[in-house]
């Protein structure tokens, strides 16, 4: 089908903000690759780029790859959806792998830091060692990096290097265009978010409270990973009641700093004291989510290994162990706050809305 013809010139921001966490990946995987340490997990491919901050590029391309396959443009043909597609599904592979490989760490540290049994601490740190084996064969199957098996090694194009050859010959919309259906697309994605929270049960851990917090966060994501199109009004007082949203840990939180716009973006504009508010909802649903994922990975270990017969998981974390029946509950309570009594997401949806 063809092309449509524009009105105005294509937008480079666009282009731009895709190389920029590629080009991130990129200085990544190079950090990692030229590692020096011969031994502790450092020496593991897998955490040293867990540790260069791999994880976070490639989950901003994964966001702006659901973007700008949502996005309702008539500038981008077949070909530029199979790349969005592409990008985040590839994505999406990586920042999961970095993820285990962040989450038996962390494990691995509340092990140590609680004092459980050394067989405990062990069963962590050997899954965190297969996390970053996990890691290393993904990046390698997915052809991030070269592997043993290239037929023509020297010829190898890492995925890194095809994603950005692609990415220069879309055709990317006018900031005029990009704006308008960025708006459309901010806006249906506050009211589909709310939907999708509704309908969720919080009793359970994954399905539940994990997924709340994942529909929520992608919202900040998207404003982060679209860097220019979303800018906050700090002049704009919070509403009545909001002081626990404006926390000093929370107004501060880098998060926060959303990317100042180009000379040819057209951003909208939001309340600060609204992103903050979904800032802490994201950070008080992820403390319960990781509190209580954490508790039970841990007794299970216990049981595992066979370790301190007779004690239970509370006996070691004491006041720190959290039930799924307990985050259940606190996170019934903060959606029920932040969502329906303070109708936060309703909220930013109607200052969207108002300028479309």
């Amino acid at each position: 089908m063809p092309r449509k013809p524009k009105t105005e010139s294509a937008d480079p921001s666009s282009l731009s903000r895709f190389l920029g966490p590629l080009d991130a990946f990129r200085d990544s995987l190079r950090k990692a690759t030229a590692r020096e340490a011969d031994h502790g997990p450092d020496a593991l491919f897998g955490h040293a780029l867990y540790t260069a901050g791999g994880r976070t590029p490639v989950f901003m391309l994964q966001g702006l790859a659901r973007v700008f396959r949502k996005l309702d443009l008539d500038d981008l043909n077949a070909a530029d959806a199979e790349l969005f597609d592409r990008l985040r599904l590839e994505t999406k592979i990586v920042e999961d792998v970095l993820g285990q490989i962040d989450y038996w760490w962390v494990v691995g540290q509340k092990a140590a830091a609680y004092k459980l049994p050394r067989p405990v601490v062990a069963w962590a740190a050997q899954r965190h060692v297969e996390a970053c084996g996990a890691a290393v064969t993904w990046l390698s199957a997915r052809e991030w990096t070269p592997h043993r098996y290239l037929a023509e090694p020297e010829s190898f194009e890492p995925r890194a290097d095809r994603f950005e050859r692609r990415l220069r010959k879309v055709d990317w919309p006018g900031a005029k265009r990009l704006r308008s259906a960025w708006a459309a697309f901010f806006a249906e994605t506050l009211a589909d978010v709310e939907s999708a929270v509704d309908a969720l049960d919080l009793t359970k851990l994954e399905e539940g409270l994990h997924e709340a917090r994942r529909q929520v966060r992608w919202i900040s994501v998207y404003a982060a990973a679209l860097g220019g199109q979303l800018v906050l009004d700090a002049d704009t007082p919070a509403p009545p009641g909001w002081e626990t949203y404006l926390a000093p840990e929370i107004v501060g939180n880098p998060f926060n700093r959303l990317p100042e716009p180009g000379p040819g973006d057209r951003p909208l504009h939001m309340p600060a004291p609204l992103f903050y508010a979904l800032s802490y909802l994201i950070d008080r649903l992820g403390r319960l989510k990781d509190q209580a994922q954490w508790t039970h990975t841990l007794a299970t270990a216990l049981e595992d290994t066979g370790s301190a017969k007779g004690r239970s998981i509370e006996s070691f974390l004491g006041e720190a162990a959290m039930t799924p029946e307990a985050a259940a509950a606190g996170a019934a309570t903060l959606v029920s706050d932040v969502l329906r009594r303070d109708r936060l997401l309703a909220r930013m949806a109607e200052v969207v809305e108002a300028q479309r």
